[in-house]
């Protein structure tokens, strides 16, 4: 326990005191910066409401994880993505995008799916017919089965039908 005249010793005027109770030592860099949401991310757990740790040792932290497993990564982002907040925050973001710019938003759309057809043209059929099967669907107002919604379901036969062509040739 520090006694009060160690704290008159390390703060001799007000000034300097009010100083100090603005600035936060990081825990991992060890850098006095601001007490503020600009250096530190928030925390509801903390005394002020702030991380003890500033954002740049966060970011270097996740870059470093990332770097050491990104297996491991890219399985903790798929599972995020498949949650329901985030497939409605994307569209959300595609809807703005369309409406600020639909001709731009179009030619980088088909730009994605040429992309993604010479990296496995197989997934990117698959893509193809489901988008087709769904739109021909909602034009004679059938429901689909819920199966018939994944690419999987796609991607098998489109594999049993390449295999039975390769027997073929």
């Amino acid at each position: 326990m520090t006694s009060i005249i160690s704290i008159y010793r390390r703060f001799p005027t007000k000034e300097s005191c009010l100083e100090h109770l603005e600035k936060v030592r990081c825990k991992t860099c060890d850098r006095e910066l601001p007490r503020t949401t600009e250096h530190f991310y928030k925390c509801p757990d903390g005394k002020d409401g702030l991380r003890r740790v500033c954002k740049q040792c966060v970011g270097n932290a996740a870059k470093s994880r990332i770097a050491a497993d990104p297996e491991n990564y890219k399985a903790v982002v798929r599972r995020a993505e498949s949650k329901p907040q985030a497939k409605m925050k994307r569209k959300l973001s595609r809807q703005k995008r369309y409406a600020a710019n639909p001709q731009k938003y179009l030619s980088e759309s088909k730009e994605r799916l040429k992309r993604r057809e010479q990296r496995d043209p197989i997934l990117a059929k698959c893509a193809r017919l489901r988008r087709n099967l769904i739109k021909r669907c909602r034009e004679k107002g059938f429901e689909l089965f819920p199966e018939m919604r994944e690419i999987s379901f796609y991607e098998k036969e489109l594999l049993a039908v390449g295999n039975w062509l390769k027997g073929r040739q």
